[in-house]
């Protein structure tokens, strides 16, 4: 079961880097990757000497942590279709996309296992899933690539959405 999707150039190990703390969680590499590993040293010293490199890295620890905490929560108290909408909205915020009027292509390819594995269920259910959106019209798909219409999100409670109202 994943939890969490960790988008190219992002960092992994830097909170038990920074706390020391060992935890139970695995990460996997699910395709070809290049990963640069730096010695919990080398960041230590850096962030020691950069209070702004400092700061960065613990909004990105923060927002990390968050973000890891909402999977699980949306992990375990919503239905296979809602965790595919809010993986898709989340994938769209992340790559700089707000859907508001109209059609968005998700800016990452992933596979049906891909989606399952992060959402826990089986490829055929995130088939299933998005036959039933492109039959009512709310995406489309071009080989592997999935392209959604903003009405896809509708029922999608983003808490953010309460601050930019006020």
């Amino acid at each position: 079961m994943s939890f969490s999707l960790v988008l190219p150039e992002r960092t992994m190990g830097d909170i038990t880097c920074i706390t020391k703390q060992h935890v139970n969680v695995t990460t996997i590499v699910i395709r070809d990757a290049d990963i640069l590993v730096v010695p919990p040293d080398i960041l230590l010293d850096a962030m020691r000497q950069d209070a702004e490199l400092a700061i960065k890295i613990c909004r990105h620890i923060v927002a990390k942590q968050e973000s890891s905490l909402e999977a699980v929560i949306t992990n375990t108290s919503c239905e296979p279709a809602q965790r595919l909408k809010i993986l898709l909205k989340s994938m769209l915020l992340e790559g700089g996309i707000e859907p508001k009027t109209g059609w968005y292509t998700v800016p990452l390819t992933l596979t049906h296992e891909e989606y399952g594995q992060i959402i826990n269920v089986t490829r055929v259910t995130i088939s299933r899933i998005l036959a039933h959106w492109q039959s009512e019209g709310l995406i489309c798909r071009e080989n592997k690539t999935i392209i959604v219409h903003h009405q896809l999100f509708d029922d999608v409670y983003d808490w953010l959405s309460y601050f930019s109202e006020k």
